[in-house]
């Protein structure tokens, strides 16, 4: 475990992170309380991402909600491990 979180390379040395995912598959849950009104802004980023047909300014938003931002997160915090 030592030796893999020695080859990583530290958070400041790394400009963007790839992180493998399922091609064409989506989905939309844990939406809470909220999910009545969510759900129809969420449902539409997800068919125009699907036709890319997003904005620039819908793509950036849509980004900021993909589940790897917790991987992420946790790795630039030292928590992976």
């Amino acid at each position: 475990l030592q030796r893999i979180q020695n080859e990583l390379p530290k958070p400041q040395q790394v400009k963007n992170i790839e992180i493998p995912r399922f091609q064409n598959t989506f989905l939309l849950g844990s939406l809470g309380s909220r999910g009545l009104t969510h759900a129809l802004l969420a449902g539409e980023w997800i068919v125009k991402s699907i036709y890319n047909e997003l904005s620039s300014e819908e793509e950036s938003i849509f980004k900021e909600f993909l589940p790897e931002r917790f991987l992420i997160r946790a790795w630039k915090q030292g928590r992976l491990f």
